[in-house]
């Protein structure tokens, strides 16, 4: 069985299958371990697992999509993706391209709704989905 982290998922929670369990993660409003809000002690939705949840080099890959950019982007969270990643395994981030999003929206590829849902992001009302 392989594990994967879906980090910041929010309300995109990836479904477990026979090859691949995940676990997926975010922040809450309350302070984590000892009183700092750190995601690796933060479970939204973990399914029923036998393993550990987040320990050291126990996933195949981590996932952090619109993630990054509700975070400071310093060498922390590298480095706690890195912990917690096997030998070898995969660190898959993606982030808004605003310089591409602005020019398709000026040549009027995408609709102002397309344009400012991705500057602003999918706005559930909540503070963590804030851009």
């Amino acid at each position: 069985m392989k594990y994967g982290l879906n980090l910041g998922c929010g309300t995109r929670i990836f479904t477990s299958n026979e090859e691949i369990r995940w676990v997926n993660l975010d922040i809450h409003d309350g302070p984590g371990v000892d009183g700092v809000q750190d995601w690796r002690t933060i479970v939204v939705d973990a399914p029923p697992m036998t393993g550990p949840i987040v320990e050291a080099e126990c996933f195949e890959f981590v996932v952090a999509h619109q993630t990054w950019e509700h975070v400071n982007c310093g060498m922390q969270p590298i480095r706690q993706c890195y912990d917690v990643l096997k030998p070898g395994g995969s660190l898959i981030v993606s982030v808004p391209d605003l310089r591409k999003l602005a020019g398709m929206w000026l040549r009027g590829e995408l609709s102002t709704q397309i344009y400012l849902t991705n500057v602003y992001g999918p706005y559930d009302g909540t503070e963590p989905s804030i851009h």
